[in-house]
């Protein structure tokens, strides 16, 4: 690639009245929701089911945004140039990740005997949860999520306190300097940690509740729902700002790259979800097996509250991305995109849902207020973080010496 100027006129994210407003309102009707779902829930239940929803809510919108810092990092260490047109959507959705994970751990602190099984007294006598308490007690769990997420943080910083810094350099450095390589040492520094300490984070906060049960791929299932979520979000972010007039540089090659990566990842993801499902089930071994007999589903199961959310599980987050995606002009079209993306979104709510309620509130969980109203929190909050972030500079990235690249990258039909 030849590196020379080319001629550019720069964006600025106008984050409205209007549009804060619409947010607000969002984070508001997740409050009353919540309120509601204290008024109308069982006694006996009723703070079991608070902070289960808040943990799915919590940690469903952390896992959206760290995908926005690991998509950056590996970026970086694929040296890839197409996708920096929208650099900056994934870095916003990144800053999200302190407040995420503070409000996890606050989640934990306040409501741990709730959510896990370990955490009760009950578990003193369990000679499995004994076997496994030099991992799972409060001080290895809250030290190892503060330290893990505090480097997630460092490291978003750090690449989005770099990348600006790249818009005001000049010269030769502009492209391919110091900068570029710095933030390249950082990401690999990043992805490692990441790679090393994300299975870890999947085992603590989601595999835990059923801390009977385990399965050697359940941290690569986290990763798969962290990916194609992170994806398809960040596809609605550069589709609603270019809805709004920004990111003019962005074309339908790239958004048809995002298309393919939604696509891609939504097999991915099943095809994690039926290694897991097919090798339990070719097993039978009962302490295995427990975890899809809880869902109902087996030959000798009677179907339960969650049989028709196991089955629409596949539906939303493997046959609709096929069938919609299939085509290679679909990921060239907005509106089908934005479709696909929401029902991905929806689908991913329910596989978390599916992971959360059946061994801990089991055949009294519904879907509820609380669901509804964590939901709406979270995803306000970290909408409002993302597009407050994304206000505060440019859009287009002047500094990196792979814009031009990106500018002018197309897709072979």
């Amino acid at each position: 690639m030849e590196n020379h100027q080319i001629e550019l006129t720069q964006e600025r994210f106008d984050f409205t009245s209007k549009m804060k407003n619409v947010i607000f309102m969002a984070i508001a009707a997740g409050i009353l929701f919540t309120v509601l779902g204290f008024v109308t829930e069982s006694a006996e239940f009723k703070m079991k089911h608070f902070w289960l929803s808040m943990l799915m809510g919590a940690y469903y919108t952390f896992l959206i945004s760290l995908a926005g810092s690991v998509f950056v990092g590996i970026n970086y260490l694929a040296n890839a140039g197409w996708s920096v047109a929208f650099k900056r959507v994934p870095e916003a959705m990144g800053q999200y990740v302190i407040i995420g994970g503070a409000a996890l751990i606050a989640i934990f602190l306040l409501g741990n005997h709730d959510i896990y099984h370990w955490m009760g007294e009950e578990a003193k006598n369990d000679p499995v949860l004994v076997g496994k308490s030099s991992f799972l007690n409060m001080g290895f769990f809250v030290a190892s999520s503060a330290i893990f997420f505090g480097l997630y943080f460092f490291f978003t910083r750090k690449l989005r306190a770099l990348s600006l810094k790249e818009d005001s350099i000049e010269g030769q450095d502009k492209f391919g300097g110091k900068i570029f390589h710095t933030c390249r040492r950082y990401s690999n520094v990043f992805i490692a940690i990441f790679g090393f300490t994300f299975p870890v984070v999947a085992w603590e906060w989601m595999m835990s509740i059923d801390p009977h049960w385990y399965s050697t791929i359940y941290s690569v299932y986290n990763f798969a729902i962290l990916w194609v979520c992170g994806i398809s979000t960040m596809a609605l972010i550069v589709l609603f700002l270019k809805r709004h007039g920004y990111l003019s540089i962005v074309s339908k090659e790239h958004m048809h790259d995002l298309g393919k990566m939604m696509f891609a990842f939504s097999i991915f993801w099943t095809y994690i979800w039926l290694s897991q499902y097919l090798l339990i089930w070719y097993a039978n071994i009962p302490e295995e097996s427990i975890y899809f007999t809880q869902r109902g589903v087996g030959t000798a199961t009677e179907p339960n509250n969650f049989t028709l959310q196991f089955w629409l599980n596949l539906g939303l987050n493997f046959l609709c991305p096929l069938l919609i995606f299939m085509s290679s002009t679909a990921k060239r079209k907005p509106n089908v995109m934005a479709t696909l993306g929401a029902i991905i979104l929806i689908g991913h709510w329910n596989d978390l849902y599916l992971m959360v309620m059946p061994g801990t509130l089991g055949e009294n969980a519904h879907i509820g207020f609380f669901e509804i109203g964590a939901t709406l929190l979270f995803f306000g909050i970290f909408i409002y973080v993302t597009l407050a972030s994304l206000a505060k500079q440019n859009l287009i990235t002047m500094g990196h010496p792979y814009l031009e690249e990106s500018i002018h990258h197309e897709v072979t039909p």
